[in-house]
């Protein structure tokens, strides 16, 4: 639930005191804000985001680090009882040991007023029971397989701690507005009794979605929380829990005398409906016994499914980016037994300052299978002034100051970007949005591109990496020094950008709202093409302010951080025309999909 949002009109200096306590949460201190509910210990209640029969979740305010809040709190009955104050802190402490993009982060603990409270993250989206109550049509396999991925990552991270949930359920799995990923909530946190089956009782779980062995208040484990996963599965399938039924004690008798109906009979993918019935059996020892193996067979299952034909569609009401993608499946390669392949010239045609140039470029065909050839230009060793000059529009300063540049030795870049029938025959998938084999390939993140990369590798005998920053923008300049190779000019003319916001002109260009072929545009002086817009291009390195004086060979390596940014060079379809100069910079995290980032490959000579 989300609180009502500050009204304008209120004086955030307000002197006036509010009442001694609230009389609906008396264990707040009293503030004297205007608006504020009151203040629990060093933070600044500000709104109710929810409540149970356990306590309730505030929105706070940390003055000190200057950040938003939620604020989880016992109610005070419940605090005077020793039991359930020591299990909240001893639990809260547990989950905050949990480190996991798919699990809640818990900043601290605390108490004030006699309750104690748990400080975490706040977090923008709705929960997933919200996200099905809003659905107008049936769930997919891939929506099914992005919260089967999600939370047994996050129970993976929990039960490596030691930690089992106990409840999990589609209210206490929350869908990142930002991310879009899945987090779980409320680890050991569990409420107490109420009558409808849906709600939590005892302490320990609830009904329409908690295992046998916890409802009989036997021994719980990791598989316990997997049969909980196999019944929010189940209710996305069938609307409802396998067990849930009008009444708690109802639910609990069918829980144990009945079986649920095959997750086949939904229209599921056979091998995903028999992982959903696995997950539910009675018995703990006949369900996968692991988080760690559920996540295997699912990454498996969402490998066949996303490689095959028919790729599923993007979740509804989903944005389609950034949706994590499971590791690129294993692909057999055959490799060729010809002689290795020769280096060919070739005549080709560039524009620079509006003119048709002719010129001679050396080119290197690799066979990757199914027909297919990669070439690629030969780029001779030089240095370069790498970055903005100053007085250039657009520049950011991230991109100064110039300095010069030397690339030690000859390497080959990718004529174009990759694309996307280069892309399936690679790794048995196809994730673009807009569809075509001479299309760039798009929807990629880094290390999807990483992985590409590997196995072009395996298969063609020499390394394959994509291009540094530096190796980048010296291809990409061509020994030019002006914004873009061909001038200083863009409209959309001359590179596949938004023609609505041109470069050094103010004549609108084309606005084309989607990728076109590879080589639709001139070439470089070198003869690469699309070096400007199109698709945002991945670099290998990790984006930073650049090293100063002069350099050699500069590369930025990525740290293990996941959150490490990695650099996007090149400028897209979607763009402003500043965005695709030669020396201007983007970042973002390796896990990101786009639309409108892609990649190209290069390899060294020896």
């Amino acid at each position: 639930m989300n609180p009502r949002p500050p009204n304008p009109n209120d004086d955030p200096n307000a002197t006036t005191p509010r009442a001694a306590s609230s009389p609906l949460y008396p264990f707040l201190s009293p503030t004297d804000r205007s608006g504020e509910l009151g203040r629990l210990g060093p933070y600044r209640v500000v709104g109710l985001l929810g409540e149970g029969a356990m306590g309730f979740v505030f929105r706070g305010e940390d003055d000190r680090l200057r950040r938003t809040v939620a604020l989880k709190v016992i109610r005070p009955e419940i605090a005077a009882q020793d039991t359930a104050r020591k299990r909240f802190q001893r639990e809260g402490r547990a989950a905050a040991a949990i480190k996991s993009d798919h699990v809640i982060n818990i900043h601290s603990d605390g108490e004030a007023n006699g309750v104690p409270f748990l400080v975490m993250e706040f977090l923008e989206g709705r929960t997933l029971e919200d996200w099905l109550i809003a659905r107008r049509e049936p769930v997919t396999a891939r929506e099914i397989l992005w919260v089967a991925r999600d939370t047994l990552r996050g129970l993976v991270a929990a039960h490596n701690r030691g930690v089992i949930h106990r409840d999990v359920k589609p209210a206490n799995l929350w869908v990142d507005a930002e991310t879009n990923r899945i987090k779980l909530l409320d680890f050991g946190i569990t409420r107490m009794a109420g009558v409808d089956p849906t709600i939590t009782v005892s302490m320990v779980g609830t009904p329409a979605y908690m295992a046998p062995e916890q409802a009989e208040e036997l021994e719980v484990d990791a598989r316990t929380d997997l049969f909980s996963l196999g019944a929010v599965l189940f209710r996305m399938l069938a609307g409802k829990g396998p067990f849930e039924r009008a009444t708690v004690v109802a639910t609990l008798r069918d829980l144990a005398t009945k079986e649920p109906p095959s997750a086949a009979s939904f229209g599921l993918p056979i091998d995903l409906a028999r992982l959903i019935d696995r997950l539910l059996a009675k018995e703990p020892n006949n369900r996968p016994q692991t988080a760690t193996e559920s996540l295997e067979v699912v990454l498996a299952i969402e490998r066949v499914l996303l490689g095959s034909a028919t790729v599923l569609p993007v979740p509804a009401t989903i944005p389609p980016v950034p949706v994590a993608r499971p590791p690129v499946p294993p692909v057999v390669v055959v490799v060729p037994t010809t002689a290795p392949p020769a280096e060919v010239e070739e005549e080709f045609e560039y524009v620079i300052l509006g003119e048709k140039r002719k010129g001679i470029r050396r080119v290197l065909g690799l066979d990757i299978g199914g027909g297919q050839t990669m070439k690629f230009v030969r780029i001779g060793k030089g240095a370069f002034l790498m970055g903005a000059p100053d007085g250039e529009e657009g520049a950011e300063s991230d991109e100064k100051p110039q300095r010069q540049v030397t690339i030690s030795r000859d390497f080959y870049l990718g004529m174009y970007a990759v694309t996307q029938v280069e892309y399936k025959i690679v790794t048995g998938q196809s994730p673009s949005h807009f569809k075509g084999d001479r299309l760039p390939v798009e929807q990629v993140s880094w290390e999807e591109a990483v992985t590409f990369c590997q196995r072009l590798t395996d298969s063609v005998k020499r390394r394959v990496e994509l291009p540094t920053e530096a190796q980048w923008e010296y291809a990409c300049r061509a020994e030019t020094t002006t914004p873009f190779h061909f001038g200083s000019e863009l409209n959309g003319d001359l590179a596949n950008c938004d023609g609505n916001h041109p470069y050094g002109t103010n004549t609108r260009g084309p606005d084309k709202n989607t990728t076109v072929p590879v080589g639709s545009y001139p070439a470089n002086p070198w003869g690469l093409y699309d070096m400007h817009g199109n698709v945002w291009e991945w670099c290998q390195d990790e984006y930073g302010p650049y090293a100063p004086g002069d350099q050699t060979d500069p590369v930025q390596l990525p740290k293990q951080s996941k959150d490490s940014r990695r650099v996007l060079r090149g400028g897209a379809w979607d763009g402003y025309a500043r965005y695709c100069r030669a020396s201007d910079r983007s970042r973002i995290t390796p896990n990101f999909l786009s639309n409108y980032v892609g990649f190209r490959v290069c390899f060294r000579l020896g």
